[in-house]
């Protein structure tokens, strides 16, 4: 029985090979862990890292005797709120560029919380709100860090710039 195994999987290889055909073996483990895009060259966790260690930059009223990563962490306690009533949404994306560079942004959003129900009195009729009262609140407050990254994961110096949408 272990012959006749052995004989097909032989067998097997032997035909993909004389077609031309690869086999895929199994896929090595992604050296970027949770979150690691594998459309990117590189380890996604490694460039926030590297953005993170960064001096702060003038193009985001970051203070140089500082850390981007400080001040990442700062703007996510502001768009937070005190109380931490705002829950956010953080992502990290990188597009490819023609010169084999890529432009990533780290972004941190706010989340709209659900629209209220409405009041209803005993016929099911609901008292009109307020116009806008209670629409969006929270909604489209950010925070991105844009930086080009080159494909083997280094940061392209004085690259990095910030935007606050909202």
């Amino acid at each position: 029985m272990k012959l006749a195994s052995f004989v097909l999987v032989s067998l097997s290889v032997a035909l993909a090979a004389a077609c031309g055909g690869k086999g895929k073996g199994a896929a090595p483990p992604s050296p970027g862990g949770e979150g690691d895009d594998p459309a990117t060259p590189f380890n996604d966790g490694a460039v926030k890292a590297a953005i993170r260690s960064s001096p702060g930059v003038d193009a985001c009223s970051a203070d140089p005797s500082s850390t981007m990563g400080a001040h990442f962490d700062a703007q996510r306690a502001l768009l937070k709120g005190e109380d931490g009533a705002f829950p956010l949404r953080e992502s990290f994306m990188c597009r490819a560029q023609p010169d084999d560079s890529w432009a990533c942004e780290w972004s941190l959003f706010t989340i709209a919380a659900a629209p209220a129900e409405p009041d209803l009195d005993a016929e099911g009729e609901g008292e009109a709100e307020a116009e806008g009262e209670g629409e969006g609140e929270g909604e489209g407050s950010g925070y991105i860090i844009m930086v080009t990254v080159k494909s083997n994961g280094t940061l392209v110096p004085g690259t990095i710039a910030c935007n606050a949408p909202g």
